[in-house]
């Protein structure tokens, strides 16, 4: 008997055309399966909006359409060209400059969006232009603009992406001005949760207590939206009470040389780029600074993606613990004296 299951799935991209109520509405019901929200367009607003009406028509229509969250990494454009999108020829050996105002370019210079790149690179770092399609080696800096030397012929067009290789882009101190985007990277965050028990919140409180007294909170902004995409937070506690050296049974004075963790947090859309780990590796270094003998952190046995990603920077599972008003735990360490 031949069977009338359909076994394609159809995917369906969710933008300005087909975000409304009753757009999607009439795609599920035709058989969509698959709703992609594209995160290199939007912010958290927008996207957060078509999410929620995606769910709402799941409900009521009783579906089980799947939301796909196409996510994009933390990246540098250059800007737009006079030729709009005809592109323009760039010459091996030629000068080329990246500028830090906001242009119309040519073939001899164009915009970038990272403003502060020129604060990262220096003369002899390599730029490379559009997946890799020109190479350029940084000649000068002068002032805000990036001059570099073509190491090949090739074509340059509009806003093509920019790659930096061995290059560490810095992640800036945060202050109190900084509370509120904290609070929306966390809400967004637990917001595109199934399981809420992977992450436990914090009060804002909490967070200003980090700032100004116990710790510090490192985060990284996505320059074209200036938006708040990756945050750690680290801290000495001492003999406070949440030092998570009780739950290895430390004494007072041990827990004196304890520094903790305490919190991680990367946008949805930005997961699978590494942001986790260079986060833990920038707060690591603040650990040391501060002598600590010991660095700990909290995480969730079920979220694989994160315990994988301390076990790989060298952290060993030393406890697991019911915390957070119940929430199973591992605590891990990794010894830095």
């Amino acid at each position: 008997m031949k069977s009338n299951l359909r076994k394609t799935k159809i995917v369906g991209t969710i933008g300005p055309a087909s975000q409304s109520e009753e757009m999607l509405t009439k795609l599920v019901k035709a058989g969509l399966n698959v709703t992609r929200i594209n995160f290199s367009h939007g912010g958290y607003d927008e996207n957060g909006e078509k999410i929620e009406t995606i769910k709402k028509v799941r409900k009521e229509l009783n579906k089980p359409v799947a939301l796909l969250l196409d996510t994009k990494g933390p990246e540098i454009r250059t800007g737009m060209l006079e030729t709009g999108n005809e592109k323009v020829v760039i010459n091996e050996g030629q000068t080329f400059t990246f500028v830090n105002e906001d242009i119309i370019g040519n073939n001899e210079r164009t915009s970038i969006s990272y403003k502060d790149l020129y604060k990262d690179v220096k003369v002899g770092s390599t730029l490379l232009v559009d997946d890799g399609a020109i190479e350029f080696e940084i000649t000068e800096i002068a002032g805000k603009d990036i001059v570099c030397k073509a190491l090949n012929t090739g074509k340059l067009g509009s806003r093509k992406t920019m790659n930096v290789p061995n290059v560490k882009l810095e992640l800036p101190a945060l202050t109190q001005k900084d509370i509120d985007d904290i609070m929306n990277l966390q809400k967004t965050v637990i917001d595109a949760l199934e399981n809420k028990e992977l992450f436990a919140a914090s009060e804002k409180e909490e967070f200003l207590e980090y700032i100004k007294v116990v710790g510090k909170i490192i985060g990284c902004y996505e320059s074209e939206n200036d938006e708040l995409i990756a945050m750690g937070v680290y801290g000495k506690l001492g003999i406070r009470k949440n030092n998570y050296g009780y739950d290895l049974e430390l004494n007072e004075e041990e827990l004196l040389d304890v520094g903790q963790i305490e919190s991680t947090v990367v946008a949805p859309e930005y997961r699978g780029n590494s942001l986790q780990k260079k986060i833990c590796n920038e707060l690591e270094k603040i650990s040391i600074a501060n002598n600590d003998k010991l660095l700990c952190a909290t995480v969730s046995p079920y979220n694989k993606y994160s315990l994988n990603s301390f076990l790989e920077l060298g952290y060993k599972i030393e406890k697991d613990k019911l915390k957070y008003g119940g929430l199973r735990r591992y605590v891990v360490v990794k010894k830095l004296i």
